[in-house]
């Protein structure tokens, strides 16, 4: 997914206004609702987390609550994982 590739380079380069322009722009053409959506926040997440981003990982972390509830089960284990690569 090109929107996955270019979000990663952001992560990497610490951009997090233009992530969340990004994320804003991706919001208009997309139904974020869609499952594959909640692959790529996980893969987004893990890549701020594997990077040491603890300012976009903490934005990302915010997003959580805009899935719906059975979404937000299914994604809380990649937190435990993301505070652990945090702290590794």
């Amino acid at each position: 997914m090109d929107f996955e590739r270019e979000c990663k380079t952001l992560i990497s380069q610490g951009e997090l206004q233009t992530l969340q322009a990004k994320y804003k722009d991706f919001l208009e053409e997309y139904d974020v609702k869609q499952s594959s959506w909640q692959y790529v926040y996980v893969q987004l997440y893990t890549h701020a987390c594997l990077k040491k981003q603890v300012a976009i990982a903490n934005w990302l972390k915010s997003l959580y609550e805009d899935f719906d509830t059975v979404d937000k089960i299914a994604l809380r284990q990649a937190f435990a994982y993301g505070n652990y690569l945090l702290r590794k």
